[in-house]
């Protein structure tokens, strides 16, 4: 009697969206630069040669990922025309897919430039259909007012891919339509701070200092992965074998910086919780600190290094300095549960980033007051009735 023949084996037909979907999610979770078609295959239970039956490499993978995350994203003013639905309808695609800003922000450098293109037109154009709506419900606004605000509900709307927040947490859905209303209608005034017009400035003596100044800015506006050693050391007028007299690589560079920046951000807390009684006196003088820090350090350049070490310690320092900033909004506001305190300061935080790393809003004379405002707004965000 002769064997039965083995059944046919048959590939499933979703296996290319099963490869799209496990390299998105790994993208996101380690970074284009540390993830391998292995990693991939193995996710997804099938060998390298099934993987490139659809994809030939993993940068052609990359790409077909990013389109198909952004490619039908809707802009708001096209299809409605309130900004209440466009805002809650932008809230909604934001649960949906919290991977949308750390594959842009992480990944763009990795894309082809026509694709770049594309998204970057789509987030213009994403921005000017809030403009137009703000300016409708709002006709005292300015356009540069309105310009803003817009910019600035954007980034409301990447909190989701916020390291530490919790996507998970049942009640962000309504707290981020929250957020989203409160900036949409956060009253600025025009107030001028501080000159925010780029200045040469003048150098430090230390040539390690000139390093850590030329590597804070050079990392902020080109990004880590697109800063070179010999770069750092022109910007500080530092060449050849004296550079390396100071720091062995580029990322004992970047460890030097987050920590400078880290240390930062605590004097400037320890000087305003010295100067204060009470909370709801120091918040805004907080504020006032974090966005006048921020304009010349990002904390993107760590957490899209690749250095896992660096990253680690970078959390660490984050998660004792948002205590601290939980701390005084809980007793500020004592209407607030753990949860919300804690997603509201980190929302505030992300976006005073996002927005002070956009060129044409942050040299503006106003600027800076007006972040400090959206910064406040944010953190007295009314609390979300529970139904």
């Amino acid at each position: 009697m002769s064997a039965s023949p083995a059944p046919t084996r048959r590939r499933p037909k979703d296996r290319k969206q099963q490869i799209l979907t496990q390299a998105r999610e790994l993208f996101v979770e380690r970074g284009y630069r540390n993830v391998s078609v292995g990693m991939i295959t193995e996710r997804v239970g099938i060998t390298p040669a099934g993987l490139y039956r659809h994809f030939a490499n993993k940068t052609e993978l990359l790409e077909a990922v990013v389109r198909e995350s952004f490619g039908d994203l809707p802009i708001p003013a096209v299809r409605f025309t309130d900004l209440d639905t466009a805002l809650a309808l932008a809230c909604d695609m934001a649960m949906e897919r919290p991977y949308l800003s750390t594959l842009w922000s992480r990944e763009a450098r990795h894309l082809p430039p026509e694709l770049r293109t594309e998204i970057r037109t789509a987030l213009r154009e994403t921005a000017s259909a809030y403009e137009r709506l703000l300016l409708a419900a709002r006709p005292g606004l300015s356009r540069a007012q309105a310009d803003l605000l817009a910019w600035a509900l954007q980034s409301v709307m990447t909190a989701t891919a916020i390291p530490g927040l919790r996507v998970s947490d049942p009640g962000l859905p309504a707290l981020l339509r929250a957020v989203a209303q409160t900036v949409a209608h956060t009253p600025l005034r025009n107030e001028v701070v501080a000159s925010r017009a780029p200045r040469t400035g003048i150098a430090p003596v230390s040539t390690r200092e000139r390093l850590l100044t030329s590597a804070m800015r050079l990392f902020a506006e080109r990004g880590y992965h697109e800063t070179s050693m010999a770069e750092l050391g022109a910007a500080a007028e530092v060449t050849g074998p004296n550079l390396y007299s100071y720091f062995d690589n580029k990322a004992a560079v970047l460890h030097a910086v987050s920590d400078r920046a880290a240390q930062a951000l605590w004097i400037d807390l320890g000087h305003t919780l010295a100067a204060h009684d009470t909370a709801q006196e120091a918040l805004p003088e907080l504020a006032s600190g974090y966005v006048r820090i921020a304009a010349a350090w990002s904390p993107a350049s760590v957490r899209d290094s690749g250095e896992p070490d660096i990253i680690a310690l970078a959390l660490d320092q984050q998660r004792e300095y948002l205590a601290e900033w939980i701390a005084l909004l809980r007793a500020a506001r004592p209407d607030l549960d753990a949860t919300t305190a804690r997603t509201l300061p980190l929302i505030a935080f992300a976006l005073v980033d996002q927005l002070s790393r956009t060129p044409h809003l942050a040299t503006g004379a106003t600027f800076a007051g007006d972040l400090r405002d959206i910064t406040l707004a944010v953190l007295a965000t009314p609390a979300p009735s529970v139904t």
